[in-house]
Formats: structure tokens, C-alpha cells, sequence
């Protein structure tokens, strides 16, 4: 995917593409922190690792106001050694989300609930994926935390987005659109 493609388009594109969640059986309250961790225990391909040490212990304790819960959206078990047992140690407030549509037939984790649980968050921290991609680009947050180096585009000419870079140790990065570059708070 290229962000050049799609570049100042996120208004009409959301207008095309909007989240239907009136199905969800729970949303995220405004005050929550939405977080989607995608890899689970480990780097198994091309996409960073994005962990409690080298990601969220950056960016979760430094968001403000503190969130009242800390909602993980993620497909991987919460009690094996990984980064979802991770957040869930180190944050207090944190807990797993289990989004699903009203009337399902099923317990099981649904896609759809978690792209909708995810769109309708105000703010959201995204690791490299693309379905979390989606989901803050076409959402409603106000407040999205996500990668500014990787396979995956930065947005970075959108409104409400702050990029942290894992492998140069840059947190808390602004879009400075008249110098054409990222500018970090911590680190870098």
C-alpha cells in the first residue's frame, strides 16, 4: 500500500468506507486507550516487533489524560509469555477487549468486531498492521499512536497522529509538513 495514493483523501474515504458498528454489543467509552498488538511473542517476518521494553512502555504512560482502562485488541492469548501478558502486568488498568456483535451465534473472536471496536476508539495506539492501519485511518480517533518507520505507509500528513520509531528509539513525533520530516519529543 502507498500513502501517496490515498493522501489527504481520509475525509472521503471515510465518508465511502464508514465502520458500521451499530451491531457491536460494547464500544469503547471516550476516555479509553485502544491498543491492537499483532504479533504476539516475537518477530516471525518482515514486520517489527513492537513490545512492552522497545514500544509501549514509550508511549502508554505518557498519554494524557491517563485513560481510565487500556483496551487490547488482539488474537493472542492473554496467559502465555508475550507482549498482551506484558501490557496486562505492567498497566493496572489494562484489559483484553472482546468485542462482539450482538446476536452472534459464537463466543469466538470476530474480525469485524475488532475493526469496529477499534474504529470507534478516540484514541488508539496501532502497531505495523495493516487491519489496525485501516481501522485508525477510517475510525474516529482523535489521538493515534502509531509507527513512522516500517513495510506499512505514515500517514504522516494527517491530523491527530503521533509516531514513535522503535528502531531509532523516537518517541512522541510530530509532522513537521514545512520541513518534511518527523520531529521527536523523546529519544532519537
Amino acid at each position: 500500500q502507498r500513502y501517496s495514493l490515498y493522501a489527504g483523501l481520509r475525509p472521503q474515504l471515510r465518508d465511502a468506507m464508514r465502520v458500521q458498528d451499530g451491531d457491536l454489543e460494547e464500544r469503547p467509552d471516550a476516555d479509553d486507550v485502544v491498543v491492537h498488538v499483532r504479533l504476539c511473542d516475537g518477530p516471525v517476518h518482515q514486520y517489527k516487533y513492537y513490545s512492552w521494553k522497545n514500544y509501549f512502555s514509550h508511549v502508554l504512560p505518557r498519554i494524557n489524560p491517563p485513560p481510565k482502562r487500556i483496551k487490547i485488541v488482539t488474537a493472542c492469548n492473554p496467559r502465555r509469555n508475550g507482549v498482551v501478558k506484558d501490557l496486562l502486568e505492567n498497566i493496572p488498568n489494562a484489559e483484553v477487549a472482546k468485542p462482539r456483535l450482538r446476536g452472534s451465534p459464537t463466543t469466538a473472536k470476530s474480525v469485524a468486531a475488532d475493526f469496529a471496536f477499534m474504529a470507534r476508539a478516540k484514541r488508539l495506539v496501532v502497531t505495523e498492521s495493516t487491519f489496525s492501519f485501516w481501522a485508525a485511518f477510517l475510525g474516529d480517533a482523535h489521538e493515534v499512536h502509531a509507527p513512522s518507520a516500517g513495510v506499512l505507509p505514515a500517514p504522516l500528513g494527517e491530523k491527530g497522529y503521533v509516531f514513535h520509531d522503535v528502531d531509532a528509539k523516537a518517541y512522541w513525533g510530530l509532522y513537521n509538513s514545512t520541513a518534511r520530516r518527523v520531529a521527536y519529543r523523546y529519544g532519537g
